[in-house]
């Protein structure tokens, strides 16, 4: 029994480091610099936060084994913005046709340690407010999540 327990755990481990091998690393340049970061260090925080997991995810669908992908994010431009609400005490972000997500990255996809594709690129998606989302209308960052699918699957995906 408890050979067959090691076995069944070595099984399991060589099964999530198959899993594992692609990576995506996410920096961002001064996120006081962006065009669009909130000043409340929380929010910032989130967003950083968000975009890198979505990044990561997007890295374990779509890269290969042995594959590393880096990302540095140099500017954001969230959809919409902040609006003060009339007769209340905070603010919401209010999307409209002329404030579109806006994204300039740069990246560098390296494959067992030789690069295979950089460069730097500004996305933007002018028509958010008409395609369907396959995010949740509560997430704050599914426009810039559907900018980013759009990215990373006419990029990465595909390739041979």
């Amino acid at each position: 029994m408890r050979r067959f327990l090691r076995m069944l755990t070595f099984l399991a481990l060589a099964a999530l480091a198959g899993w594992a091998s692609a990576e995506v690393t996410v920096t961002f340049a001064d996120a006081a610099a962006f065009s669009d970061m909130n000043t409340d260090n929380m929010r910032a925080a989130d967003t950083e936060r968000a975009i890198t997991d979505h990044l990561r995810q997007l890295g374990e669908r779509f890269l290969g084994r042995g594959e590393l992908l880096s990302v540095r994010i140099l500017d954001i431009d969230l959809a919409g913005n902040d609006e003060w609400l009339r007769r209340a005490p905070f603010r919401i972000r209010v999307a409209r046709e002329s404030t579109w997500p806006r994204l300039r990255l740069g990246y560098t996809l390296t494959r067992d340690g030789a690069v295979v594709a950089h460069g730097e690129e500004t996305i933007a998606d002018l028509n958010y407010l008409h395609r369907l989302s396959r995010y949740d209308a509560t997430d704050p960052y599914r426009y810039e999540k559907q900018l980013l699918d759009d990215w990373f699957g006419q990029r990465f995906a595909g390739r041979g």
